[in-house]
């Protein structure tokens, strides 16, 4: 838990830039940061029962539980960066002086 909560420590104040940077002026009210940490919350959640049925379905042949986690890091770590762009692009957009996009805008 302590390992968790230093992770948390590093990691909430970036995303919370990240988020303020995405989010269009008129909802940075904490509107967007509210629903990031409901949705890292249920994912909490989820991870943890997740994880503990994956472990009690593969408790005889623990490669295969550990196989198995690391191809799921795979998949978030290609969709992280199948994202990253969009994000890098509305994120130089704003820097030089263009509009954070409104509702319309897809990023």
């Amino acid at each position: 838990m302590a390992i968790i909560t230093v992770g948390e420590d590093f990691v909430s104040p970036t995303t919370q830039a990240i988020i303020t940077n995405i989010a269009p002026q008129e909802a940075r009210g904490g509107t967007y940061i509210g629903v990031y940490n409901l949705l890292t919350s249920a994912g909490r959640v989820a991870g943890t029962a997740v994880g503990l049925y994956l472990l009690y379905f593969y408790r005889a042949v623990t490669w295969e539980f550990w196989l198995t986690v690391a191809v799921l890091s795979l998949l978030t770590f290609l969709a992280y960066i199948s994202t990253s762009h969009s994000y890098t692009l509305r994120l130089s957009s704003s820097k030089s002086g263009g509009a954070m996009g409104g509702p319309d805008e897809v990023f």
